[in-house]
């Protein structure tokens, strides 16, 4: 008995001793470490809807134009131009982190001082290219902290960091922003052109760099350590089924004196041999053939 018992829990523990050494080296119940962030992606996107706007000419709409203006004239004016711009970012795929966004306007020529700072203002309402004039141009922001850059007379891109704006607009409205450069002071005069969305090259577009955080589908792999605790159970299951097994052979018990056959020689056969009563008288029936004896009537 003990012997096969050592056998089975011989047997039981090479898998746990496997299962064990497959473990990471952190144990049972430590968490593996998360995946890793998917790698960042770069997603470019084009304005769908800019205009520029000109103060000496309030009622009329320039949604179509090739450029976008960027003016001030305090000598012959005053006189200035502002631009609205829109991009939809709606291709940013849900749950994205936005690491970067910059806007990118192409300078086509310039006059006047150089550089201008040209800054981007909130806009709090719908506007549509097609209609949008100066003296309809949506309420936009007024004061308080504004974002712009320094913009010289070199052609070429020129680039703003939209980073915040996009992350907002992604869950709250998207009215676009209001391109403006200074008004009053100093400079007197500047002009910049860039390219609208309705020209055929070097499009307005915003720029998005962006990477999906790790999937949360990393950490329960971890838990599948957890594996170990189910294997133990079979090994006690296998113990008590054999040990319960094994003693079937002890069900041939020689003492089982019960079995003896022998016993039953209590219901002798011999005794039945009754048979010698009379009922063998078989015999006396052959003495009473001799009444056939009137056979000799024949002769007569």
């Amino acid at each position: 008995m003990k012997t096969m018992l050592r056998f089975w829990w011989g047997f039981a523990l090479v898998p746990m001793l496997a299962l064990v050494l497959a473990m990471p080296t952190g144990g049972l119940g430590l968490q593996a470490d998360a995946a890793p962030a998917a790698p960042g992606e770069t997603l470019t996107l084009y304005a769908d809807a800019d205009a520029t706007t000109k103060s000496w000419q309030p009622n009329a709409n320039f949604g179509r134009d090739t450029m976008l203006q960027l003016h001030y004239d305090a000598i012959e004016g005053p006189a200035a131009a502002f631009s609205l711009i829109h991009f939809d970012v709606a291709s940013i795929p849900a749950g994205a982190v936005i690491d970067s966004a910059v806007m990118e306007l192409y300078l086509w020529n310039a006059a006047g001082a150089d550089p201008v700072w040209i800054g981007l203002y909130d806009v709090y309402a719908a506007w549509s290219e097609a209609d949008v004039t100066w003296n309809t141009r949506p309420p936009g922001q007024i004061g308080g902290f504004v974002y712009g850059v320094n913009v010289d007379s070199t052609p070429g891109y020129k680039a703003w960091t939209v980073t915040g704006w996009v992350d907002y607009w992604r869950s709250n409205p998207n009215y676009g922003l209001e391109l403006r450069g200074p008004i009053s002071g100093d400079p007197s005069y500047y002009d910049r052109n860039f390219a609208s969305k309705d020209g055929r090259v070097n499009l307005p577009r915003l720029v998005v760099t962006y990477h999906l955080p790790a999937a949360p589908t990393a950490t329960p792999t971890a838990t599948n350590t957890q594996i170990p605790s189910t294997p133990t159970p079979t090994a006690t299951r296998t113990l008590t089924p054999t040990m319960t097994r094994t003693p079937t052979p002890t069900n041939t018990q020689h003492p089982i004196s019960v079995t003896p056959t022998p016993t039953r020689t209590r219901t002798p056969t011999p005794t039945n041999t009754q048979i010698p009563n009379t009922s063998t008288p078989t015999a006396t029936r052959a003495t009473h053939t001799p009444t056939l004896s009137p056979t000799p009537s024949a002769s007569s």
